[in-house]
């Protein structure tokens, strides 16, 4: 049996988009179906405010919501994470600006990013 191939670290991979949560949540506004043909599988850079943390290693949720300046808009990014990222998002503070970046995963709810890293 072939050993696995490791799999290599978030973070080597430079983002195809940067953009704010502003510029994403407006990119939808205006294009919808587009915009997630346009971001389908990429790897986006997205700041934004946080506006929610969650972390239940139990349930194996490792997410942070981003906002925009505003905090009017119905939508917002959520970002997932892997596990070992947990005590890094409980760090966080409720309203800091953070930039993550992640893999586009689609936008059903809210639009959302997987395999995320923060960027400091």
């Amino acid at each position: 049996v072939p050993m696995p191939e490791p799999t290599p670290a978030p973070e080597a991979t430079p983002a195809d988009i940067e953009l704010t949560v502003e510029e994403l949540l407006s990119a939808y506004e205006t294009g919808g179906t587009a915009a997630d043909i346009k971001f389908a599988s990429k790897i986006l850079k997205v700041t934004g405010i946080v506006d929610r943390i969650e972390v239940k290693d139990i349930l194996n949720i490792h997410y942070i919501l981003l906002t925009n300046t505003e905090k009017n808009q119905l939508q917002s990014v959520r970002c997932v994470f892997n596990r070992e990222y947990g005590p890094e998002l409980t760090g966080l503070i409720m309203g800091q600006t953070v930039t993550v970046q992640g893999k586009y995963d689609g936008s059903i709810i809210d639009i959302s990013m997987r395999n995320c890293v923060l960027i400091h």
